[in-house]
């Protein structure tokens, strides 16, 4: 006696089957970037795969080894409530494995980014942009929504981008008034 399922049941079991083999493995090791990488995999997978909450946090778990899957299970014997929601689940995993960065730890790091000889501006604005959003992974996804946070993060990359920048290049582009251009022209200048 088998039984037919539906369109929706089959494209689940269709999006649960491709989301498990593109799920990586998070062992607990590798700091932030190992942590970032793994969020930034699941999310990404999440967006196309249309899960419930429930289906994709059990999938997470299942990626887990070594200690971020003995961190899991202390989590279940604690009984820690919804845990099989993921969006509760993200936020534990986030506290856990992210290391938060002061504002003063930011700019510090923000000023001790530099270009180095060999790097094209476009690769250097990447490095910058990328160590800028590691610091927004403990900011709630509402706030990451809002025009003035947005922009906040828009001036920081700026900052970041042309205080890092070889001195020859910099040279060049300082009659800029970067309030006053978008990145895309600041790069634009120094690429020439």
């Amino acid at each position: 006696n088998t039984s037919s399922s539906s369109p929706a049941e089959s494209s689940v079991r269709e999006n649960t089957a491709k989301l498990s083999t593109k799920l990586p493995e998070f062992n607990g090791e590798g700091g932030n970037t190992a942590a970032i990488d793994f969020l930034d995999a699941v999310d990404n997978c999440i967006l196309s795969a249309n899960l419930s909450e429930e289906r994709v946090a059990s999938l997470v778990k299942n990626s887990l080894s070594g200690s971020a899957k003995q961190w899991l299970r202390g989590l279940t014997l604690s009984m820690e409530p919804n845990l099989d929601k993921w969006s509760t689940f993200k936020t534990l995993f986030k506290d856990r494995w992210l290391t938060k960065i002061s504002g003063v730890q930011q700019f510090q790091l923000l000023q001790s980014l530099q270009q180095t000889a060999e790097e094209p501006s476009d690769a250097f604005l990447d490095r910058c942009t990328t160590t800028i959003h590691s610091f927004d992974y403990h900011v709630a996804d509402q706030t990451k929504k809002m025009n003035s946070y947005k922009e906040e993060m828009k001036k920081k990359i700026k900052f970041a981008f042309i205080n890092g920048l070889r001195p020859e290049i910099k040279d060049a582009i300082v009659t800029i008034d970067p309030e006053e251009v978008s990145v895309k022209e600041i790069l634009k200048q120094a690429r020439r």
